[in-house]
């Protein structure tokens, strides 16, 4: 799993920098928060990029142990 985890986020990581390369404005990650009411625009792909390098590990593996906690009936 964790050469798994790393190709993803070094393919994630490279198309972020490439996109934030060609805008050259980090500005267009400023309202990728969570407070009140806000919600990203994950149809930007900078936004989700951003959002896969933040918790794609995590959720990967909070996943993957539920799956197996399910699999072998320890519910």
């Amino acid at each position: 799993m964790r050469v798994f985890i790393d190709r993803v986020m070094e393919r994630v990581f490279n198309d972020f920098t490439v996109n934030l390369q060609q805008r050259r404005r980090l500005c267009d990650l400023d309202d990728v928060r969570f407070d009140g009411s806000n919600i990203p625009d994950y149809t930007d792909s900078i936004k989700a990029q951003l959002y896969l390098l933040r918790y794609f590990p995590a959720y990967l593996v909070e996943y993957y142990n539920l799956y197996l906690t399910i699999l072998r009936g320890h519910c």
